[in-house]
């Protein structure tokens, strides 16, 4: 397991460089009434910086759409944005002064 006490490079043999997932659906060809098994294979690899991001939501890939990404974990990416539920509200914008023309 990945220890937050080290660092992150010191633990690289524990990190995996990429990904291959494959998807398997049940299309049917609605003309003909067919149903045929089909197969999506995404492979990408990553270098594990905080900053490089391998995907982003949205992004297609064979009938494929990314969505729902988790961002990098604050204990090995400190600089990593962890998005909330919770809104937040800006500061008040202050009144507009009124200028005098001579």
């Amino acid at each position: 397991d990945l220890d937050p006490a080290l660092p992150i490079e010191d633990q690289l043999n524990l990190l995996p460089g990429g990904v291959q997932v494959t998807l398997r659906a049940k299309s049917v060809d609605q003309a003909t009434g067919e149903e045929k098994i089909v197969s999506n294979r995404i492979t990408w690899s990553y270098t594990n910086g905080c900053d490089e991001v391998p995907l982003n939501e949205g992004m297609g890939i064979g009938w494929t759409t990314i969505g729902d990404l988790t961002p990098a974990s604050a204990a090995f990416c400190p600089a990593a944005v962890i998005p909330t539920d919770a809104p937040t509200t800006a500061a008040p914008t202050p009144a507009p002064v009124e200028m005098c023309s001579f």
